[in-house]
């Protein structure tokens, strides 16, 4: 388990504090234009708890304009027991084995099989036809924990994303790859194995 630290902010407009509440992630704060982008997920961490007490300490409190708000922080722990390789369009998971240091991880990869339940579905259209349930490809996946499985010692950032859950993903089924996985699903054979 990897320990990293978040700040939550909550958004209240001063209007209509009760109607109009908004909880995010900080991500960081310009201040030359009292700019605090934000996201949905944390999308930025910190290592320690004293770490993201100094970045709140730079944070406003209040914000003019068209729209005033008051903004209240703060930081919530977070527990990553997986890391997932994202590729150009599919992903493959890793499990945290062990933490080396605040950046340096050691990963495990995982076993990922297509659930036998989920089926492509296949349409004609685009160069060789249109999966229409590709979206749906986070329960077409059985993860498992791999003793086998080969390890990395020191993640990329911009390459495998840490989560609190495996994902797996094949490349988006279009044009030729529709058609040569098409033809294997017909044979009986199985998808191929998503690979870094």
């Amino acid at each position: 388990m990897f320990k990293k630290f978040a700040i939550k902010v909550t958004s209240r407009f001063i209007a209509a504090p009760e109607a109009n509440t908004q909880e995010e992630y900080v991500i960081e704060y310009k201040a030359e234009r009292d700019f605090l982008r934000r996201s949905n997920s944390p999308r930025a961490t910190w290592s320690t708890t004293a770490e993201a007490e100094a970045v709140i300490e730079e944070l406003p409190v209040r914000r003019a304009g068209a729209f005033p708000q008051k903004h209240s922080y703060e930081i919530e722990e977070i527990n990553y027991t997986h890391a997932n390789q994202n590729g150009y369009s599919d992903t493959t998971p890793f499990e945290i084995v062990r933490v080396v240091s605040n950046k340096t991880i050691e990963l495990r990869s995982m076993s990922a099989e297509r659930h036998p339940d989920w089926k492509p579905e296949f349409v004609s259209g685009g160069f060789a036809g249109h999966c229409t349930n590709n979206g749906d490809q986070r329960n077409a996946w059985v993860i498992k924990s791999d003793p086998e499985g080969y390890t990395v010692s020191r993640p990329s950032p911009e390459r495998r994303l840490l989560e609190k859950q495996p994902r797996a993903s094949q490349p988006s089924y279009c044009g030729y790859q529709a058609l040569r996985l098409q033809l294997l699903i017909q044979r009986g054979a199985s998808a191929p194995h998503p690979t870094i």
